[in-house]
């Protein structure tokens, strides 16, 4: 927000005064909406990262364990054994997730 200082027909000390307030209120109003930006910019990266981390993690996860036990299951059911069912699950499911 800019504030402009009313200059008045006498100029007096006591206006001066209030110019040197108005410019001085100015200028602390755009630093403070300086640093509001700036600390706004980085909580955004910040945030993006975190989320992005977070949810890519979560999905890897979720996919991987997923994938891995329907590969296994698969696997060990068209082998017909019960190792390699156990074994399919398991590595593949470990593996796939993590």
């Amino acid at each position: 927000m800019l504030y402009l200082p009313v200059i008045s027909k006498s100029l007096s000390s006591s206006s001066f005064a209030s110019i040197a307030a108005a410019s001085c209120h100015c200028h602390h109003c755009l630093a403070t909406n300086a640093l509001s930006r700036h600390l706004s910019n980085i909580f955004t990266r910040v945030y993006g990262l975190v989320y992005g981390l977070v949810y890519g993690l979560i999905y890897c996860l979720v996919y991987g364990l997923v994938y891995g036990l329907v590969y296994g299951l698969v696997f060990g059911l068209v082998n017909g054994k019960v190792y390699c069912l156990v074994y399919g699950l398991v590595w593949s499911g470990l593996w796939y997730g993590l």
